[in-house]
Parts: C-alpha cells; structure tokens; sequence
C-alpha cells in the first residue's frame, strides 16, 4: 500500500537565502531518518 505525505513549509519571514540550503538539510536528515526507519521513499 503506498501512501502520500505532504509537508507545507512556510517561508513568508525567512530570508531568501536561508531556503535552499534548508531545503537541502531537510532533504538529507529526512532521507537518513527514513533510511534509519527501513522506510522507503523517493
């Protein structure tokens, strides 16, 4: 069974540069905690 999940991330009050190098982060420890967890994604 596969299943969607959706993360909204508001960024009205950060900086513009502060973006993608967040979204790289979240990319990478969320990958590692899946990873962690035996769940898969892509």
């Amino acid at each position: 069974m596969q299943q969607e999940l959706l993360f909204e991330i508001g960024t009205e009050e950060i900086p513009a540069g502060y973006l993608m190098p967040a979204l790289d982060d979240i990319k990478r420890l969320l990958a590692q905690k899946l990873d962690d967890l035996f769940l898969s994604y892509d």
